[in-house]
């Protein structure tokens, strides 16, 4: 998908709050220049995710600041690994303990300090406690579950750290669910953002669950000409792709491979994009996106 002058604007205000409180008025000045530079530049069929690494690279030489985000990634990784064995109750205790995943890994999407101005645990706990209640588009779910029976290879793109636990939970229902089926996880290859890498899915045990891979790229999404070989051949051959959260959205979109997109709207273009409120779920086909 191309980036839309309101994906433009995001990305702009995103980066104003970003430095607003560092350097003085000059440097935040050369900054905000600097992003609209970029922006401005942006090559046609790039999308925001792809912006990430040059303004992290303005950024620094700015202020002199590389973000490191592994200690805000670690502390939900561990909030949600001290959930896990309710949470994991909840699943088998669930009429539907397949749906009953895939409703809280969806839900997991919420913790994404790179959209959402304050994630917490407040929130997060409360999302959870109604995330079995949320509604799943019925006839997604059953095109899912047939082509699930069908296929035999799944690949999972994983988004954030902490969300990675309850798609954990979700890969191992889809494990028990359809045994037959060869699963390998994928998770950014270079810290970026708030991303689950290789580190976050040891941590919280994703490869005790499941094959688990970097894609090779540190661009917070999955765009399929930046991917290592390994990755990209594991996407390319899948007969089913799970991909979780907006940016892989952004960049796999148009792409026309059998990928179901599971997340939470967390913008403005979202909402609008799919009629849908904030924080609400999708679960949508990219070849039936209308």
């Amino acid at each position: 998908m191309e980036l839309s002058a309101e994906c433009m604007s995001c990305v702009y205000a995103a980066q104003f709050k970003r430095m607003e409180n560092l350097g003085g008025e000059k440097r935040r000045a050369d900054y905000m220049r600097r992003v609209a530079d970029i922006i401005a530049n942006c090559p046609m069929g790039k999308t925001a995710p792809d912006l990430v690494p040059p303004l992290d690279r303005a950024f620094f030489e700015v202020f002199g600041i590389r973000e490191d985000r592994r200690e805000e990634k670690r502390l939900f990784n561990q909030l949600l690994l001290d959930r896990e064995p309710q949470l994991w109750q909840a699943i088998l205790s669930a009429k539907d303990s397949f749906r009953a995943a895939l409703q809280f890994s969806r839900v997991g999407n919420y913790i994404d300090s790179s959209v959402l101005d304050d994630v917490n645990g407040h929130t997060l706990t409360r999302l959870l406690e109604g995330a079995l209640d949320e509604p799943v588009d019925e006839t997604e779910y059953a095109n899912l579950h047939a082509d699930l029976a069908k296929g035999k290879r799944l690949a999972f793109l994983c988004d954030n750290a902490g969300e990675i636990v309850l798609d954990k939970l979700f890969v191992q229902q889809l494990r028990q669910s359809y045994p037959h089926l060869d699963v390998t996880v994928i998770v950014r290859g270079q810290e970026v953002q708030n991303d689950a890498t290789m580190e976050d899915a040891v941590f919280v045990g994703m490869d005790k669950v499941a094959r688990v891979i970097g894609s090779g790229s540190g661009v917070g999404g999955t765009r399929l000409p930046e991917l290592d070989a390994r990755a990209y051949r594991t996407i390319q051959d899948a007969d089913v792709i799970l991909s979780k959260g907006q940016g892989n959205f952004e960049t796999l979109h148009d792409c026309g491979l059998n990928i179901y997109y599971l997340f939470l709207c967390k913008c403005s273009w979202f909402t609008n994009r799919f009629g849908m409120a904030l924080l609400k779920g999708v679960l949508v086909n990219e070849n039936r996106i209308v």
